[in-house]
């Protein structure tokens, strides 16, 4: 044996129940599961620990983040979750089928496995110019892959599951018509407590994911080990929750040999303190010890690392007379905006009425420039930047005059892409040279250098939690009410753009 776990409680779906045993691994495959102890080149006493197969994040947005694949499976192996299925759009959306498959590649070298479906809407409407597209031929080639287990997200259509939902009765109808749903803890979203209920109602038809998840509630909050630990504090039954988090989704999506503590499955597997607590203590990777596994990243590609084409000098639109008329209202913690009617004879930016200039630069090539008013960010200073911008993202950027908007996007582009503010002269950026919305630098360094860019930006003036995840939604034509693209102020519910004395 090459590795030997001795007293361990293992989960045994199919009898759906805990069994006390010793596990031996070889070859990265689990070799033996015995109640007698066994030797091997190397042994970890597991103190009477759970001992559970890989957690499984049945869909997420690893671009959320912002991190490369690579340094992502890092981050979330060590909170234990060794599969997911990565919807990665954002890629796409920048860099088409070229970056979606760079993704693919460079995950391959991570820890985990990374197992994709094929974003099915590249760019979402034709209302913003984005870097990539995928039409039917790019989503045929690309489900041929075998490392594609489905096709991505629909924005406006029902399908097989559904991860959008968060209350128990809307889930419950959903299981009623038979759809698998997916728990969700993001940064943003979450499911209401009340709703955990569903595992032991339905247990076979509920998966967990993050779907969006920053950098630093990883860390913080953990990734799927979240959701074990709300759910064990809710009192689901515990044989419920271990197969929502490591059982289903594998067997969803037709993963073979995963989801299951048993001789002949993959050796990924997660040994926990107890079933209550869920805090890692080890995490096994093909047989071997994590910290024994060698992660080797990807060279970035040039059409990745040079992927904004935004030409100097820097040209900061005006706002339309016809819409000064207008403003994007901003809500903290919602990706809806609201229609605010406003004074149109005010100055372009007016502080005071918190009326702050909003604008996008698409970064192709193309040349398209747009701004408008937007209200709700409170800044008092400065302005605030980033080439991350839902879903083709292109730069957008608030601010409170002209001049600290250019040098908020000069700094983007300095580092091929990235998050950044500007105040007087100075001016701050963390950078993602990766197709302008991830970086390759490492977790902790990452971590870092974001928790610097808020400790400024608070200093603006602005009362929003995360004002540049606020900034990152507010191109996203597809989620109402109002919204600015490359192309101009758009109108999501009539689904066109703003014109001159529009009634909105």
């Amino acid at each position: 044996m090459d590795l030997a776990l001795r007293n361990v409680w293992v989960p045994d779906f199919r009898e759906n129940r805990l069994v006390h045993c010793h596990v031996g691994l070889e070859n990265g495959l689990i070799a033996a599961v015995s109640d007698t102890p066994m030797d091997a080149e190397a042994v970890v006493e597991g103190k009477n620990g759970l001992l559970t197969p890989g957690l499984m994040d049945a869909h997420v947005h690893m671009e959320s983040a912002l991190l490369t694949p690579t340094r992502f499976g890092e981050t979330v192996a060590r909170h234990g979750t060794l599969h997911v299925v990565a919807d990665c759009h954002e890629i796409a959306n920048v860099a088409g089928i070229s970056g979606l498959r760079w993704f693919m590649d460079d995950a391959g070298n991570g820890p985990i496995n990374a197992h994709f479906a094929v974003p099915s809407s590249v760019p979402a409407t034709p209302f913003a110019q984005s870097g990539g597209e995928l039409g039917l031929k790019e989503v045929t080639e690309l489900l041929d892959d075998p490392r594609v287990v489905s096709l991505g997200e629909l924005m406006n259509v029902p399908g097989v599951d559904d991860h959008e939902t968060s209350s128990y009765q809307e889930l419950k109808e959903r299981l009623e018509l038979r759809l698998h749903v997916f728990l969700r803890e993001g940064s943003a979203e979450h499911t209401e407590e009340d709703a955990y209920r569903i595992i032991d109602e339905e247990p076979h038809m509920v998966m967990f994911c993050t779907d969006d998840k920053a950098l630093h509630d990883i860390e913080t909050t953990g990734h799927i080990t979240f959701h074990l630990r709300k759910g064990a504090r809710l009192g689901v039954n515990i044989m419920n929750l271990l197969r929502a988090a490591c059982f289903n989704g594998p067997a969803y999506y037709h993963i073979p040999d995963a989801g299951e503590v048993r001789p002949g499955a993959r050796a990924d597997l997660v040994l926990f303190d107890n079933a209550r607590d869920f805090n890692v203590k080890q995490v096994i990777v093909k047989g071997r010890l994590l910290g024994n596994v060698s992660m080797t990243p990807s060279e970035v590609p040039p059409f990745l690392a040079d992927s904004i084409q935004l030409k100097r000098p820097i040209e900061i639109p005006p706002i339309p007379d016809q819409l000064r008329g207008f403003a994007i209202d901003v809500t903290d913690g919602s990706l809806l905006t609201g229609k605010l009617e406003v004074d149109a004879l005010l100055p372009e930016i007016s502080p005071p009425n918190d009326l702050l200039k909003l604008v996008v630069l698409e970064r192709y090539g193309h040349g398209n420039r747009a701004a408008c008013r937007i209200h709700g960010f409170g800044l008092e200073q400065g302005a605030i930047a980033s080439s991350l911008a839902h879903d083709c993202h292109n730069i957008i950027a608030v601010g409170v005059h002209d001049d600290s908007i250019r040098l908020a996007v000069e700094g983007i582009i300095r580092n091929h892409g990235g998050l950044s503010i500007a105040y007087g002269e100075d001016v701050f950026t963390v950078p993602l040279p990766v197709g302008g919305i991830v970086s390759s630098e490492s977790p902790e360094i990452l971590t870092k250098t974001l928790e610097e860019l808020a400790r400024r930006t608070r200093k603006l003036g602005t009362g929003l939690r995360n004002a540049h995840a606020t900034l990152s939604f507010m191109a996203l034509e597809v989620i109402p009410h109002l919204k600015l693209t490359d192309q101009g102020l758009f109108d999501v519910d009539n689904f066109q753009y703003v014109a001159a004395n529009q009634i909105l």
